[in-house]
């Protein structure tokens, strides 16, 4: 197992080369504090008992219940629903993750908007240390935001503790 008590730099990596690997975890951390502020997620969870307190008939609570994610990210069981497919990245949001996620992470978790080549929307969570991290390149790249998306595709590889997601061109 990889030490990582130190700003989450894993024990493995020597001091020069950690340097760009803890600027953008303070990076991350900064956007992910600013982001948390912005849209707390009690809105949500109100949002969704209102529908809830509301409902009248059985359908209706139903309907509200189904609807209780609604405008959250789409974790299910972390899969990607177009694992392989192109995406069109079109923004992106940090939020810090959960605290059983932060010590084998970068503490900061990406909410990607995204849409297919049918132009149907998309929103999903992402914590994996590469994805978050090029995603966050990316946007420092001016890859996509302000009308413009970017194109890749997220992929997947067995390793030896599980599936491992990756970006590739589309």
């Amino acid at each position: 197992m990889t030490d990582t008590s130190t700003n989450n730099v894993p024990a493995r990596t020597s001091n020069t080369d950690a340097e760009p690997f803890r600027q953008l975890v303070s990076e991350l951390e900064t956007v992910a504090q600013l982001d948390t502020a912005a849209t707390d997620s009690f809105e949500f969870a109100a949002a969704a008992v209102n529908r809830i307190a509301s409902a009248t008939t059985i359908d209706e609570l139903f309907d509200a219940a189904e609807k209780s994610g609604e405008g959250l990210p789409s974790m299910g069981d972390g899969n990607w629903r177009h694992l392989g497919d192109p995406i069109n990245v079109q923004d992106i949001r940090f939020r810090k993750s959960d605290e059983k996620y932060r010590e084998h992470g970068l503490g900061t978790m990406a909410i990607v908007d995204y849409t297919t080549d049918d132009g149907e929307g998309f929103v999903i969570g992402v914590g994996a240390p590469n994805i978050v991290s090029a995603l966050r390149r990316f946007q420092t790249l001016g890859a996509f935001g302000e009308g413009k998306s970017l194109r890749l595709r997220v992929r997947s590889k067995s390793t030896g503790n599980g599936e491992m997601l990756y970006l590739t061109r589309p």
